[in-house]
């Protein structure tokens, strides 16, 4: 009877250990599963866009401003004019392009990659001069460092 009761307690636990290697092989597979579909759909919703910048003379406008629009993320072209941005799509999908003394443009991607930009001339850009000194010789003139003030001392023997 005791060898009955020892086979029987060596199946119980036998019995046991595989129902507990079954869970656990299952949990590691749900969250391994888990795992994968969160990379892959963290990944999907990056993306890079590249493309260049250009004035309506078809120049390349180096240093464009180019930003991710309703955030702080952005870039500038390099010196032809070229750009590449990673920017989540899911959660904003326009770029705003801007260089001085060109208009703004707000471009939406609408699933696109590469990018041509024309930006045009803004007219109203400079829309006053403001001239603050008058010389009439050949003279050069220089702030005196002990008065702030605005006195000048006249430098002699300069041309």
């Amino acid at each position: 009877m005791k060898t009955n009761l020892n086979l029987y307690m060596l199946k119980a636990y036998n019995a046991s250990a595989r129902i507990t290697h079954d869970k656990l092989i299952i949990t590691i597979s749900f969250i391994s599963l888990l795992f994968i579909l969160i990379t892959t759909a963290a990944s999907a919703q990056t993306k890079t866009i590249t493309g260049i910048v250009r004035d309506d003379q078809n120049q390349a406008l180096p240093a464009a401003s180019v930003l991710v629009k309703d955030t702080d993320q952005g870039v500038l072209t390099d010196e032809n004019g070229r750009f590449s941005i990673s920017m989540d799509v899911s959660k904003n999908n326009t770029l705003v392009f801007s260089f001085m003394g060109m208009k703004r443009s707000e471009v939406a991607l609408e699933g696109k990659t590469e990018l041509s930009v024309t930006l045009y001339a803004d007219p109203t850009f400079f829309t006053e001069l403001v001239v603050t000194g008058e010389g009439t010789s050949n003279q050069l003139y220089t702030e005196k460092k002990s008065n702030r003030k605005g006195l000048f001392k006249k430098r002699k023997d300069v041309f």
